[in-house]
């Protein structure tokens, strides 16, 4: 049996004939507990024109040119004096030091000195073992005495030689004596004046001897090469000197203590503003309240290069006359390189400062050999730049030449984001 349609729901005379703006069944609305309200579409069109003017807001303060973005510190170009300095550390040394070793090898028999003892030239500092020395002096004295007496011996038989000869040669003027017995003799005073020249020749060579013997005689006594103070002593009596492997330093003798030289390594960036004469400064730790002085003396050509950085040693001359230095003092000094009077001045950091747009900017070209730099001025409110011809510096000002900065002009050395100031 088939179910018959259901009726078409009713339409109140209000309801309008649209099927598209018809309402849910007012049966359904009251079981859901619906209303009809307003249309939506107007708070939906206001809500994205607020986010439109939002991104619009955030894009434009984002960008890098916006106007007002930027609070600007500025440095003033000024014209006075600067001096420029080097700083390096070193340590102080005595002015000469010498190491005094052995030429021979023995044993110590005793030692006659010790550490921080004043010395003079050719004082007695050790003495060497001399015993078997001693019996080859007396050996070679022996053989000279033994070539002299050669000698003399030698002599003696020239002169009856000669006188051989000359008996010989007055009876062969009468005819009483053959040819060959004359022959004979003068071949005698040949030998004999050879055996002289032998015996000089052997008396020469055992004196050689002789004085080779007194010489290392001489040399088991250690003696101070100048006036000094004993800075190292290492050897003690008994101990066992050997030069033929390894020259051994018995002592180190330090000249007058009263000058002193401080030694330090100048980075390559700083060595060519540094020249002999110059003048210096310096302090070590064991006196933090006093600063001495020096002089460069001299400055080698020979480079130290350590873990990829190169430097160059020096060397100041520095007074002592308190004693107040030691050997070995780690120092800091700093030496006054150049001093320029009525020089026109900018701050480091305005040469160091750039904004976002000069990247794009092609770097300056140099003029006449010369690095040219870039810094940056206001106008109308906006960085400018300006190229400048930098010079000497003393880490915090640099020297540049008048040109497109003049005295009183205020250059950017930083600029601050407002941006971050408005963040909580």
């Amino acid at each position: 049996m088939r179910t018959p349609p259901s009726p078409a729901p009713s339409r109140s005379p209000d309801q309008p004939t649209d099927p598209e703006l018809w309402g849910p069944d007012p049966e359904v609305a009251r079981t859901l507990h619906l209303k009809r309200g307003p249309p939506r579409w107007p708070w939906l069109l206001a809500l994205g024109v607020a986010v439109a003017a939002t991104i619009a807001v955030v894009v434009g303060a984002n960008r890098v040119d916006a106007p007002g973005r930027w609070d600007y510190e500025t440095g003033e170009a000024v014209r006075g004096s600067l001096t420029v300095r080097v700083t390096a550390v070193g340590r102080v040394k005595p002015l000469n030091a010498v190491q005094v070793s052995s030429e021979l090898s023995g044993i110590v028999q005793a030692v006659l000195v010790d550490l921080d003892q004043r010395v003079e030239a050719g004082d007695i500092l050790a003495r060497l073992d001399a015993s078997v020395l001693q019996a080859q002096g007396r050996q070679a004295d022996a053989a000279v005495s033994a070539a002299q007496a050669g000698v003399v011996q030698g002599q003696v038989s020239l002169d009856a030689a000669k006188r051989e000869l000359a008996r010989s040669e007055s009876i062969a003027r009468d005819g009483a004596l053959p040819a060959a017995e004359l022959e004979r003799a003068g071949t005698a005073v040949d030998a004999a004046r050879a055996a002289v020249a032998m015996g000089e020749a052997q008396l020469a060579q055992a004196q050689a001897a002789a004085r080779v013997i007194r010489t290392q005689l001489r040399k088991t006594v250690i003696r101070s090469p100048m006036d000094g103070v004993i800075l190292e002593r290492n050897v003690e009596p008994g101990q066992a000197v050997v030069s033929a492997l390894q020259v051994q330093t018995l002592f180190v003798v330090a000249d007058d203590l009263d000058q002193m030289e401080v030694e330090v390594d100048i980075d390559e960036a700083d060595i060519g503003r540094l020249a002999p004469g110059q003048t210096a400064e310096f302090s070590v730790a064991a006196h933090p309240d006093r600063v001495f002085q020096a002089t460069v003396r001299q400055v080698h050509l020979s480079p130290k290069p350590s873990l990829g950085v190169v430097t160059y040693l020096a060397e100041l001359d520095a007074a002592n006359p308190d004693g107040a230095l030691r050997p070995g003092l780690t120092a800091t000094a700093h030496i006054d390189t150049a001093t320029l009077q009525d020089v026109l001045l900018l701050p480091n950091r305005a040469l160091r400062w750039s904004p976002q747009e000069a990247d794009s900017l092609d770097p300056p070209k140099p003029r006449e050999g010369r690095r040219v730099a870039r810094v940056w001025v206001l106008q109308d409110g906006e960085p400018a730049p300006r190229e400048v011809l930098p010079g000497a510096s003393d880490g915090q000002r640099t020297v540049i030449e008048p040109g497109d900065v003049e005295p009183g002009v205020d250059v950017i050395v930083g600029a601050k984001d407002r941006r971050a100031a408005r963040k909580p």
